[in-house]
């Protein structure tokens, strides 16, 4: 997370303070600009609101036995830490399948799914939690999770759909799949992360946007 800024009147008067006065100050139109108020917000929230949308999509074609038990064995099978999933190839790829009952389970077609993942910031799909990444067999005991920033509470729906808002100091006990802005290496040969807290934490991390500082 960035500091706080200082007002530029105030980074002004301190360096005029520290001449003899004969620097001419800039005028207004040499002062930086900034953006519009609340448009970095909206363009925020707008990008919430794409990611809930996909998980709301997702989990409700999780509900399908056939689709949920191949990610499973995918996830098991990832080399990427913490057995992640690059969302957009997945599903472009092994996942193709679950992009068909992705599509057929919330009534759009397949070229509509993929434009929403495509418009959306880039994510990766994984359990978080190393408890439920140990003990989730691929049964539908299962929430769907997203945040986009670290300080956001995790919002997440289950097989049905229905949204809740998470603790983000505790994990629920049902398992939970993330689907969250992407920070692991997805190349041909995946590298680890540089060591986080998350990676230092003991027991049941509870990380949903991969370790940025808990979510």
């Amino acid at each position: 997370m960035s500091g706080k800024r200082w007002p530029t009147a105030l980074l002004l008067a301190a360096a005029f303070g520290c001449t003899d006065g004969d620097i001419t100050p800039p005028s207004e139109a040499d002062l930086p600009r900034s953006p519009a108020p609340g448009a970095a917000a909206l363009d925020a929230n707008a990008e919430r609101a794409k990611l809930e949308q996909l998980a709301r999509r997702f989990a409700r074609a999780l509900a399908d036995d056939g689709v949920r038990l191949a990610l499973k064995a995918d996830l098991d099978a990832s080399p990427v830490v913490e057995q992640k999933l690059h969302f957009t190839t997945y599903l472009e790829g092994r996942g193709r399948r679950a992009l068909g009952r992705v599509a057929r389970a919330n009534k759009v077609s397949e070229t509509q799914l993929m434009n929403e993942v495509r418009s959306a910031v880039p994510v990766e799909v994984y359990l978080p939690v190393p408890a439920h990444r140990a003990n989730w067999t691929g049964d539908r005991n299962l929430l769907v999770a997203t945040a986009l920033d670290d300080s956001d509470a995790p919002v997440a729906f289950d097989l049905a759909g229905r949204r809740t808002v998470l603790d983000p100091q505790a994990p629920p006990t049902t398992p939970v799949l993330a689907l969250v802005p992407v920070e692991s290496d997805f190349g041909p040969t995946p590298l680890p992360r540089p060591v986080s807290q998350a990676a230092k934490c003991q027991g049941d991390c509870w990380v949903p946007n991969g370790g940025g500082g808990g979510g």
